[in-house]
């Protein structure tokens, strides 16, 4: 009895001996296999949406829109930014300019920029990435440069063109002494004593700062009614108001004769015909 329990618990074992093994192959196998499967069904799904993304991405541009706050004032049309664009794709040798092309968005705004009309810009691109939107903001004059034609100065000091980008405005212009043609701008003292002159309400035509590097430091304002007065840059403000005082009170009468105002010393006017 012992010995044939022995030889069944031997063959028993044996037969639990070897068959995990075949079994856990088999379980290896197929857990090899299932994980293999799966991991090229996950590079399958990301390949899918590369290809679709950048199957999106590679249109050319088909539309172009532009966003900017209504100003009557100014006026800019879509061919100047189409002109741009079609200069950088001649510029780039390629058929067409797509939006995933960092060259586009870069080398745009380069390009854009280089006018110094736009007091903001942003490029974007559509959600479905076939249109370009151009956000943007242009900046607002408040005089002419005498220095060089066709030139508009804004509050901040930056010179930029006129036309064609602004219809043309009555603005006085403005001879300025510090004006940097590489920087496009005129100093800040200037543009501070711009504004503050142009605050008065005076029919100014012209604002002269040549003579202010000079010991002098004389402002010259020619008025539309063609007087000229002549100031000094540490009490003009109080200047400009005597004058207003001398024109409704003492030369009301010469409305039509143009003369010349000397306010350069405090409390003194010295005044000139001029035929």
């Amino acid at each position: 009895m012992n010995k044939t329990n022995k030889g069944k618990n031997k063959i028993f074992n044996i037969f639990l001996f070897k068959n995990p093994n075949k079994i856990h192959k088999k379980i290896s196998f197929l857990n090899y296999f299932k994980i293999n499967l799966f991991i090229l069904a996950i590079f399958g799904i990301l390949f899918f949406f590369y290809y679709q993304s950048k199957k999106t991405k590679d249109f050319p541009i088909e539309k172009l829109i532009l966003q900017t706050p209504i100003h009557p004032s100014s006026y800019i049309s879509s061919f100047f930014f189409l002109k741009k664009i079609q200069f950088l794709i001649a510029s780039s040798q390629k058929c067409n300019l797509y939006l995933n092309d960092l060259y586009l968005k870069n080398q745009l705004q380069q390009q854009l920029l280089e006018n110094n009309i736009f007091n903001s810009l942003k490029i974007t691109a559509s959600k479905n990435n076939k249109a370009i939107i151009i956000q943007y903001c242009l900046r607002t004059p408040i005089a002419y440069l005498g220095n060089l034609s066709n030139t508009f100065i804004d509050k901040y000091g930056k010179t930029f063109p006129a036309t064609p980008f602004f219809l043309p405005q009555n603005l006085p212009t403005v001879f300025s002494s510090s004006f940097n043609s590489e920087k496009k701008c005129i100093d800040e003292r200037e543009i501070s004593l711009i504004k503050k002159i142009l605050t008065h309400e005076l029919p100014i035509k012209v604002i002269d700062f040549s003579k202010l590097p000079d010991a002098s430091s004389e402002i010259i304002l020619s008025l539309i009614n063609q007087d000229i007065i002549r100031l000094a840059t540490d009490n003009f403000e109080e200047t400009l108001h005597y004058y207003q005082f001398l024109k409704k009170n003492l030369y009301k009468n010469l409305e039509n004769q143009k003369m010349i105002f000397d306010l350069r010393i405090k409390g003194l006017a010295f005044t000139q015909k001029i035929n």
